[in-house]
């Protein structure tokens, strides 16, 4: 894979799989030793991080303005919430009163898990922006306890 000029990204991914695949190898005993024990992952050069310009944004909610998820989009891009935890917001954690949403928990692959990724809690201001979503979709839930749901009220994948 180096020779064939393959990102450290990539590779590693791939050596994670196939040591995983020889873990479950040697559990079912196919296998005696993992015959790659010991190979470390490569060093990967850090990730430019890119922006969006406020051009950028605009035209982007422009284009979605008649998109369903928009105000999922809207929330997401004035938040910062990852994917898993604006899935996973409930009513219970928005905060009307104080003017904040606490993010405690996400939604996966396996279904609502009451922790994030990084296993701790925290507290994000809602600018006008998100307040005003908030409210608009708080008035029109269909008791259902996930903010940004399916119409039947079931959660969104």
């Amino acid at each position: 894979m180096l020779d064939k000029k393959k990102h450290p990204r990539t590779i590693n991914k791939v050596l994670i799989v196939f040591k995983t695949i020889l873990k479950d190898a040697i559990k079912s005993n196919h296998l005696l030793e993992n015959p790659i024990k010991g190979y470390s992952e490569l060093i990967e050069p850090p990730r430019m991080i890119k922006f969006w310009t406020k051009d950028e944004v605009s035209r982007f909610f422009e284009y979605t303005r008649l998109d369903p998820f928009h105000d999922l989009y809207v929330a997401t891009l004035n938040t910062g919430m990852r994917l898993g935890e604006i899935l996973g917001l409930c009513w219970d954690k928005v905060d009307f009163e104080n003017n904040h949403i606490v993010v405690s928990r996400c939604f996966g692959r396996s279904g609502l898990k009451q922790t994030t990724k990084i296993h701790e809690s925290r507290f994000i201001p809602m600018n006008t922006n998100v307040k005003a979503i908030m409210e608009k979709l708080h008035k029109t839930k269909i008791n259902n306890s996930f903010v940004f749901c399916k119409s039947d009220g079931s959660h969104l994948d």
